[in-house]
């Protein structure tokens, strides 16, 4: 059988998009600053006053401005893919429309046994 996407819904894309990506990104943010938290830390008390550390000493990493740092970057970064993401969209629906779109052939399995529908008595 041999299907053609001939158009792709702008509106369901993005509104799943923009949760997922919302969600995944604030967390691997959260989770990035923790880390780069904890590493500053750990340059801050092993290497003490050597030359070029004064600047880890003025950062405060309390969960508050993780939190809320993660969650507005993860924002950010979210709307710019909509974003660039709505452009692929409406320009594939453009070249759909004019050109042609995707074309995929799906084959039906060989053994028929795969499938079995109505009674399994028989």
């Amino acid at each position: 059988m041999l299907y053609e996407i001939k158009q792709v819904s702008l509106t369901s894309i993005l509104k799943v998009s923009f949760l997922v990506l919302l969600t995944v990104l604030s967390i691997g943010l959260m989770f990035f600053t923790l880390i780069i938290a904890r590493m500053a830390d750990f340059i801050n008390t092993s290497l003490g006053e050597a030359g070029g550390v004064e600047l880890l000493q003025n950062i405060d990493f309390n969960f508050t401005t993780i939190f809320f740092g993660s969650i507005f970057n993860g924002l950010f970064l979210t709307c710019v893919i909509v974003f660039i993401l709505s452009l692929v969209i409406i320009f594939y629906n453009i070249y759909a429309k004019y050109i042609g779109g995707i074309k995929i052939e799906i084959e039906r399995p060989i053994n028929n046994n795969l499938v079995k529908t109505g009674n399994q008595n028989e």
